[in-house]
């Protein structure tokens, strides 16, 4: 069963001190966020509104452009800065993207690297990425990776000890006989949260398709092992 998300966003907690004490108001919400992710905050705290309604109401009124209303209280949720109306920036923090998505995408999804990778993008778009529906993720593991950081995860296939996998990527490449190169990419590796470590021991942390894209660049297949 998933996990119910409150709406109770950080970044809007000055809207909600006006909603509560203003009898009259004209804010404007700036997000890149999805306007439906905006209504499910007001659906939770409980505000009454109305979308586009340019009639006096003691409803909120949610508008996404700047059209003249004589409505008491009005939300212009766009980007395009109208002074008319006092500005609220509504963004997310890392945490509170977190929550969001987590229940919405592939279990195996390595939340971490994708909101390493992807800082700047809203939930939904963060969502699709996830979910394939705009970028093939396994494609974008496999480009963020270097040589000797393949070999060293296909070392970790079967070694998570610091010792045993450095000594297996010299096995698989003499050339790889660099011992304080090697322990700086797991360190990267685990800095960009592909790998997970606790104290000498380290475990792959991407899923098995991501994985696979990694090593067939190194003539691997991952289904050998």
């Amino acid at each position: 069963m998933k996990n119910k998300i409150f709406y109770n966003f950080s970044s809007l907690s000055t809207l909600k001190e006006i909603i509560k004490n203003e009898k009259k108001f004209r804010v404007q919400i700036v997000s890149f966020e999805p306007l439906d992710l905006f209504l499910k905050f007001l659906d939770q705290n409980k505000y009454t509104y109305k979308l586009f309604n340019k009639t006096a109401s003691n409803s909120i009124n949610i508008l996404q452009d700047s059209e003249p209303t004589d409505a008491k209280k009005v939300i212009l949720y766009s980007n395009k800065r109208d002074t008319d109306y006092v500005q609220i920036i509504f963004n997310l923090t890392r945490e509170e993207k977190q929550n969001i998505i987590e229940n919405q995408i592939p279990k195996d999804t390595n939340i971490s690297l994708l909101l390493d990778t992807y800082p700047y993008k809203n939930t939904e778009e963060l969502i699709n990425l996830a979910t394939g529906y705009s970028l093939n993720i396994p494609e974008i593991m496999k480009n963020s990776v270097d040589y000797l950081e393949s070999v060293i995860l296909l070392c970790m296939i079967r070694n998570n000890k610091l010792l045993d996998i450095i000594s297996n990527v010299r096995q698989v490449d003499s050339k790889l006989d660099n011992v304080f190169m090697i322990r700086n990419k797991i360190l990267g590796l685990v800095e960009k949260k592909v790998v997970v470590a606790n104290r000498d021991t380290y475990k792959i942390n991407i899923s098995h398709e991501s994985l696979k894209a990694i090593l067939e660049r190194i003539d691997f297949d991952v289904n050998r092992t």
